[in-house]
């Protein structure tokens, strides 16, 4: 039912404690209750230093579409090495990965035309570069976001940023004044914001930086909203889960960005995860994982609509689009993950939403394996209510 796992040796009893006081000692960052790793995961499993296996649908940082160590990205992360790990900054030499990773890029935005790619460091740099290029296209210094929750640590540094949490507001901050609107296309954004845009001479980019192409069963999300955005600004996933960003735009954008501004505002961009990226974008295609993504979707919202009847009392909301889910509980989410953990399934917390639990499980995930998450999740449930699942 999951993927089997290499033979991998157990930690020693007692092994796991002394690698928790080792962290504390000299790793400032180490989560606190974390799990020390054998070091073994493969597709959607996680093998734990006690020998436990967990099915994972968290995702990593949501940029692990292919799930853990799939062969193809392995491959190519591994001559990239053999080739190259790095390149000098002062850009002598043109890296054939990255080439390769913005020709497949391009071709995902379709009919959107988006055929200038920048690849960038990550989020935050993907980010100054979606807005260096507004400001720098329109003459103009004010970015606004919508929903205000996005991009809040990836905007940090912008010079003039409003962070719009409602239609209304987002009406009201689109003024004469306004650079670009960066929206989240999952948000319920107006129907007229591209007419919008175009009056008031902003541009408007989607901003996809939480989101790996082809999880909502289309490459890019703006492909479901009926956006047709200037650009579009991506992060997690673009890298075949190594750190990665990318801007798409227009050509007919006037974009008076020199060669260095560009450089500077990227930030370092490494041929190992353009190799990643170019692996991870052939086996989406090849198994015809975006089809797989929207059926398996389709299908496990069905399933959580099935739980969130049996108790509404516990899981007030959801909702999603292909393999992307959001859960709204009806009190704090982590005693419901960690239970959901004692059960040997993963799920992800947000960020400053202490209600909502995250689910990115890969593209490759079967029926089967999300059946084990929906009985876990009912029965976590159930207990929760007093009730048997």
């Amino acid at each position: 039912m999951v993927a089997e796992l290499p033979p991998v040796e157990t930690l020693a009893a007692g092994q796991s404690e002394r690698y928790r006081e080792r962290a504390a000692a000299h790793l400032v960052n180490a989560p606190p209750r974390s799990r020390p790793l054998a070091g073994a995961a493969a597709g959607r499993t996680v093998l734990a230093g006690d020998g436990r296996v967990f099915l994972d649908l968290a995702g990593g940082v949501e940029g692990n579409a292919l799930g853990h160590a799939h062969p193809d990205v392995v491959a190519a992360v591994s001559a990239q090495v053999a080739r190259h790990g790095c390149l000098p900054r002062d850009r002598r030499f043109l890296d054939p990965a990255a080439v390769e990773l913005a020709e497949r890029l391009a071709r995902a935005s379709g009919g959107a035309g988006l055929a200038s790619v920048c690849l960038t460091g990550g989020a935050v740099c993907a980010t100054r570069v979606a807005a260096a290029l507004a400001t720098a296209s329109t003459g103009r210094q004010k970015i606004v976001i919508y929903p205000a929750g996005p991009g809040g640590g990836a905007a940090a540094g912008l010079a003039s940023v409003s962070f719009a949490r409602d239609p209304d507001a987002l009406a009201e901050a689109l003024d004469g004044d306004t650079a670009a609107v960066l929206v989240t296309p999952d948000a319920p954004f107006p129907s007229d914001l591209r007419e919008r845009c175009t009056r008031a001479g902003a541009l408007l980019v989607a901003y996809e930086v939480e989101s790996d192409p082809g999880r909502t069963g289309a490459w890019f999300g703006f492909q479901h909203a009926g956006l047709t955005p200037d650009a579009v600004a991506l992060a997690s996933g673009v890298g075949g889960g190594l750190p990665l960003g990318a801007v798409l735009w227009s050509p007919a954008i006037h974009a008076p960005l020199d060669e260095a501004a560009l450089d500077r505002l990227a930030g370092s961009v490494s041929p190992v995860a353009c190799a990643a990226g170019v692996a991870a974008f052939d086996v989406i295609e090849r198994e015809g994982l975006l089809d797989q993504a929207a059926r398996n979707g389709a299908y496990l919202g069905d399933r959580i609509e099935s739980v969130r009847a049996q108790f509404p009392d516990e899981l007030v909301e959801a909702g999603g689009r292909g393999l992307a889910w959001a859960l709204r509980v009806a009190a704090d989410a982590a005693p419901i993950l960690e239970a959901m953990e004692a059960r040997g399934v993963l799920a992800g917390a947000v960020e400053g939403e202490r209600d909502l639990i995250r689910l990115r499980p890969p593209l490759t995930i079967r029926a089967a394996e999300l059946d084990v998450f929906v009985g876990v999740l009912r029965a976590v449930l159930a207990a929760r209510a007093g009730l048997r699942p």
